[in-house]
């Protein structure tokens, strides 16, 4: 696998869901498509329908999110390449199903991680993780690739030469494409009479702007359920550098489960109608007003662990000056 996604940009891992994993997340999708298509909530376009937001969509996409043995037999393997290709800390971009219709119009080819110019750097910042939930071949439109597409191979200055050729993906029902965010691609053309449904589950190093925003997107029955694996992965650990509320996040670390950053607490808050933020202040009425009511200080005074006497001394300290 290593050595395919260094030289072609891309790998497959057979068999990477079940037979039974496959089905279940196949059938929910199928059901979940139809459905929006009959409420004409649906986003489709002449290449492709894609239902969005599929972590509130089934409990199996969010243990696939988690990369849950349970939901994914490969899961383990896929993260263990996800940290390699780009670090610990990587966050979810998407996750989506894609879903070809008979005849629809082909995608052009392009990168994924083109939302980063030049358009190859040295390593990826994007990684794609395809569920291939039936058989794909060049009928029914296995997603086009240029293999070695994700390296320059162009002179005087150009990114890129003479390209190879596109292919079409050959797979069975339940393999999973690793896929390099500089690998040029494209949906292809369904030449069979039924729908075609993948997958895709981009992940982006942490400091890329997410494609879904899951701080709104994540309903709050899943919020509720979620690890903090699940919530870091979102998104829902702040740093000094992204995602804070008020400050609130500032002495966050980013890592898994640090109360310092936790943005969960915000978003239940303001879930409830119960967030209620710090505005115009002034010494001249400081009598008048309380921190009490804010809810930056209810979730500093309950999570955040570096406040203490030190804290409070270098404030005073601020303060005498």
């Amino acid at each position: 696998m290593r050595r395919n996604l260094v030289e072609w940009g891309y790998g497959l891992i057979e068999d990477g869901i079940s037979a039974q994993q496959c089905a279940r997340l196949h059938d929910r999708v199928a059901d979940q498509a139809a459905a929006e298509r009959a409420l004409e909530i649906a986003y489709a376009n002449v290449a492709q329908q894609h239902v969005w937001a599929l972590v509130n969509k089934g409990a199996d996409f969010v243990a696939c999110m988690e990369h849950d043995p349970a939901a994914v037999q490969a899961g383990p393997l896929i993260e263990r390449l996800l940290d390699e290709l780009l670090g610990e800390g990587w966050t979810h971009f998407s996750f989506i199903s894609n879903i070809f219709y008979p005849g629809c119009h082909p995608q052009g080819l392009h990168q994924d991680q083109s939302f980063i110019s030049p358009f190859v750097i040295e390593t990826p910042a994007l990684v794609n993780t395809i569920y291939i939930l039936q058989d794909v071949d060049e009928v029914n439109g296995g997603t086009m690739l240029i293999p070695g597409s994700h390296r320059p191979n162009g002179t005087a200055g150009e990114v890129y030469g003479e390209l190879a050729p596109a292919i079409n993906l050959e797979a069975k029902a339940g393999a999973i494409l690793i896929m390099d965010g500089r690998t040029l691609h494209g949906g292809a053309i369904n030449r069979s009479d039924k729908l075609r449904y993948i997958i895709t589950n981009s992940t982006v190093k942490p400091w890329v702007r997410q494609q879904e925003s899951f701080l709104l997107t994540v309903s709050p029955e899943v919020l509720a359920k979620a690890s903090p694996k699940f919530l870091m992965r979102a998104g829902f650990q702040a740093t000094s550098v992204r995602n804070m509320v008020e400050g609130y996040g500032y002495r966050g670390d980013g890592g898994l489960g640090d109360p310092n950053g936790s943005l969960v607490h915000v978003r239940q808050a303001m879930d409830q109608g119960a967030y209620r933020n710090v505005g115009e202040l002034s010494m001249a009425n400081l009598d008048d007003i309380t921190a009490e009511p804010f809810t930056l200080m209810k979730i500093q005074q309950a999570h955040e662990t570096f406040r203490g006497e030190r804290d409070l001394e270098q404030l005073a300290a601020i303060a005498a000056e």
